[in-house]
Order: C-alpha cells, then structure tokens, then sequence
C-alpha cells in the first residue's frame, strides 16, 4: 500500500470511527436530556393543579381543565409519582403521537383521585430528529472535506519526492552523467535528494574509476605477458637447451598462460559487473554450441570424451554475443576439464534452457561455493575457480538462472534464458 493511501485511510477509518461511535451516543443523550426536560414540565404541571385545587376545590367538576390533564376518583390511598410512554392516535393530524404521562394520586377535601398529567413528545422527538440529521449531514461533509483536502494536499506535497523516485528508476552509473534531482520547498524532501545526490555522485565516481582500472590493468599487463610468452617460446626453440632446462621453461610458459588467462577473466567479471556489455542481439545458442565443439576437439579426444549434442526446437537468445560465446564456452570447458577418463558430456539445447551435464566426480559438488569466485570444484590444480563465476555473473546481468544438481552420476548444469 502506498504511504499517502496508508495516511489517508488512517485519517478516514478514524473520522468514520469517531462518526459511528458519536452520532448513537448522541441520539441516547439527546433522548435522556428530553426525558428529564418532560418529566420536570410534568411535575410542574402537576403542582400548578394542586395548586389551583387547593385554591379552588370545586374546579374538579368544572368542564375547564386541559385535555392534557385527566382526574378520576379512586378508592385507593394517594399513589406515587409514576411516568410512562404511551402512543395515541390522533384523528386531527392523523398521526399516532408519542406521549409521556406522569401518574399520581391527589386529595381534595378528604377524597383520593387519581391525577395523569400527559405532555406530547412528537415536537421533541422531531427536535431530535432534526439534530441527528444536522449533526450527520455536518459530519458527512467534513468527513468527505478532509478526505478531498488530505488527497489533493498530500499529492501536491509528494510531487517532489515521485519525481525523485522516477529519477532513480531511470538512473544508470553507466550513463556517466550526474543525476540532476529538482528543489523542493520542503526541507525533508530537499534533504533526500541532496544525500541521494552526493551517493550517486559517489558511486558514479567509483564507477569510473574501477572501470579506467580494469582497463588500464587489462592493456598494461597483457603487453609484458606477451612478451614474456613469446621469449619463452623462442627460448624453447634453442637448441642449447638440456631436458631440465626445458622442463623448467615448459612449466614458466604454463604459469605464463595461466596468468593471462587469469587477466581476461578478472578484466571480463569486472566488464560485466559495470554493465560494460549494453549491446544484445538475437545469438543463435545452437551455432555457437557447433563452434565451439570444434574448438574443444583436441581436448575431448585426448580424454576419449563420448559427446552428444541434442536440439530440440532451439531458440534465439537475447543478449551480448560475446557474452554467450563465454557463457556456452566456460560450461563445456568446465564438463571437458573436471570429467574423467572415457567419460562422457550429453549437451541438450531445448526452447529455452541449455543443460551440460558430464561425468566426473562420484559424489555431488556442494552447490553453497560451487559458483564463488577461486572455488575450484577438484585439487587437481588445473583452472582458476572463474570460470562458473563468470557464467553466474552474466546470468545474473540477463535475469537468467544457473542450477546445479547431480542426477544418475552425472553433474548436471542447467541454464533457463
């Protein structure tokens, strides 16, 4: 739920609260005010008849009494005062009227009567009536204002910081341009978008530089090592050299190989954390699994590797071309490299997925470092730990997902684009 929803409802469920609960409590109370107001004009009418009887006892036979008033002999000792409602129809009005009566017994010249005291209470409950409407109409409107003026004044308030949201939705380190966040009148909102300025700021900076790193790193060490390679090449060809000599230079060569090859991968993982690969193309998956099968030729032979390639309606992927010749590259040279002797490597290309799955070791891989950067899957020394590094980090760059599991023997790894 978005915060402005969150503030405006909690502001309409406790004005509708308060509503619900003030408006009945008003009704009770209003209903005792005019109970208590009526029986006090009850009372009051009852002492002003004492009053005029004591004054003048014969008035009870008199035909000049209220039609509210009502006197009839009783036999029985004077009785307490007593109020109840009654409803009477009334054939002037044609309505039944509610009325509140007052019951009590009197004494004149030494005879018990019965004396009822009836007062209308249509005008008061009309009264009542007319409040409640007041009071919900009032409440209803105020309600209906606050919600119009809370929407109307929390969106124009929160302009500045949507706008800063959209900002950063659109923002990319890699554009290597400033983002540019627009002042607001409010402090707090001026406040956010000067830290979120100076981090952007910061992180574009470091972008920059990391990127100018590796790729300083990258031209200045490929120069020396390939004049390191080539000397130890032509070194090779010397004919002065003993079998001792020759061994030792042949182990120099390797490490030298291992070193460049540690350079491109290092250099390829920090060009794809910096999003340094922003140009995609349909790749045909199914070509680049025939390329690099005749790339790994010699490799396979000399392990006597059983390959079998499956396609099954293959389609076009998506992305960098280079970075599924790397992607499609590093899973085949990792089956070929970690598998055994007369072993085998069954690759599947169908719709959407690619699995490569190899013999190798008996036990399953822990999958926890298995595509960690310097995790090698084996102690046999051959290899950095990158190369399924690099296939997790260009996954990740294209949303796709890598799996591990070991099935029927067989290490099985499953790309879904």
């Amino acid at each position: 739920m978005r915060l402005l929803r969150r503030t405006i409802s909690s502001y309409f469920l406790l004005s509708l609260a308060v509503l619900l609960l003030a408006t009945p409590l008003l009704y009770f109370i209003l209903k005792i005010l005019v109970k208590e107001e009526v029986e006090e004009k009850l009372l009051f009418t009852k002492a002003e008849v004492i009053r005029s009887l004591n004054r003048h006892p014969d008035a009870i036979n008199w035909q000049i009494l209220d039609r509210n008033i009502r006197i009839t002999p009783t036999n029985t000792r004077p009785l307490k005062d007593s109020f109840y409602t009654s409803e009477t129809y009334d054939t002037l009005s044609r309505e039944v009227i509610p009325q509140h009566h007052l019951r009590t017994g009197i004494s004149v010249n030494g005879q018990s009567y019965e004396l009822v005291v009836s007062n209308s209470l249509l005008d008061y409950e009309n009264l009542v009536e007319g409040i409640l409407i007041v009071q919900v109409v009032l409440c209803l409107l105020l309600l209906g204002g606050l919600l119009l003026i809370n929407r109307n004044l929390s969106r124009r308030i929160w302009v500045p910081f949507y706008h800063t949201l959209d900002k950063l939705r659109t923002y990319r380190v890699e554009d290597h341009e400033p983002i540019v966040l627009s002042q607001s009148n409010i402090t707090e909102f001026n406040d956010l978008n000067n830290a979120i300025t100076r981090l952007a700021e910061k992180d574009r900076l470091a972008y920059v530089s990391q990127k100018e790193f590796a790729e300083n790193a990258s031209h200045e060490m490929q120069t020396p090592l390939a004049v390191f390679q080539s000397k130890l090449e032509l070194l090779l060809q010397t004919s002065a050299l003993d079998s001792e000599q020759a061994a030792l230079i042949h182990v120099m060569e390797q490490a030298s190989m291992r070193m460049s090859w540690l350079n491109r991968s290092l250099t390829l993982l920090a060009g794809i954390e910096n999003h340094q690969f922003p140009d995609k193309q349909p790749v045909a998956i199914d070509e680049i699994l025939m390329m690099i099968q005749d790339q790994y030729e010699d490799a396979i032979l000399q392990k006597n590797i059983r390959l079998t390639i499956e396609k099954d309606a293959p389609q076009p992927v998506v992305m960098n071309k280079a970075l599924a010749d790397t992607l499609v590259s590093n899973l085949i040279s990792n089956a070929i490299r970690h598998n055994i002797e007369n072993g085998s490597i069954h690759i599947r290309f169908a719709a959407q997925q690619l699995e490569v799955a190899n013999t190798g070791a008996p036990s399953p891989l822990n999958p926890l470092y298995l595509f960690q950067r310097f995790r090698k899957g084996n102690a046999d020394g051959k290899g950095m730990g990158l190369g399924l590094e690099i296939v997790r980090k260009i996954c990740t760059l294209y949303n796709f997902t890598v799996q591990y599991r070991f099935e029927h023997g067989l290490h099985v790894f499953t790309v879904t684009f």
